[in-house]
Formats: C-alpha cells, sequence, structure tokens
C-alpha cells in the first residue's frame, strides 16, 4: 500500500482525521486520487490509514486508526455502524 511519511508535528499525531499537504515530508509508491495510504511517521511506525486527495491542502483523511483494507465491506460496515448507533436516538 503507498504511503504518506508526517512530520513529527503532523495533526494526526494529536487525534485529528485530516493531514495537511505541508504535514507530509514524503510520499512512498504512487497513490492516486481516492486511494487507501498507509499515514507513518518518519522513523516508519504506522499511524493509521487515509484516503488520499493529492488536489487538495487537506491531502488525506484518516479512516482507521488500524491496518484495514479499505474496499466494499469496509464501507458496508461502516454504514452499518452508524445505522445501529442512529437507532438508539429518538
Amino acid at each position: 500500500m503507498p504511503a504518506l511519511v508526517l512530520g513529527p508535528k503532523a495533526r494526526v499525531f494529536r487525534g485529528h482525521v485530516w493531514v495537511y499537504a505541508s504535514e507530509v515530508i514524503r510520499t512512498e509508491g504512487d497513490p492516486g486520487p481516492g486511494d487507501a495510504v498507509e499515514l507513518l511517521d518518519k522513523k516508519g511506525r504506522f499511524a493509521g490509514v487515509a484516503l488520499y486527495n493529492p488536489a487538495s491542502q487537506l491531502v488525506a483523511r484518516r479512516v482507521s486508526r488500524r491496518r484495514v483494507t479499505v474496499d466494499h465491506a469496509f464501507f458496508v460496515e461502516r454504514l452499518q455502524q452508524a445505522l445501529r448507533v442512529r437507532a438508539g436516538f429518538p
């Protein structure tokens, strides 16, 4: 999976979901728009999986803090989780 290597002050290390272009030290592999990418610190430690958008200053949005495959089943499960949570509200 392609990866974005992030600087030490990247917001995702403090819990944010967005990765700004200015926080990316380098890109590994050749991710395209909408591709899943791993987020790594500069020592190569894993920080999550994100969806990539090279045309924006917000180049990625973290969708998981764990290693996951972002495919049809991933989105189905996320939507089902959201519906279960919302079912508990009037």
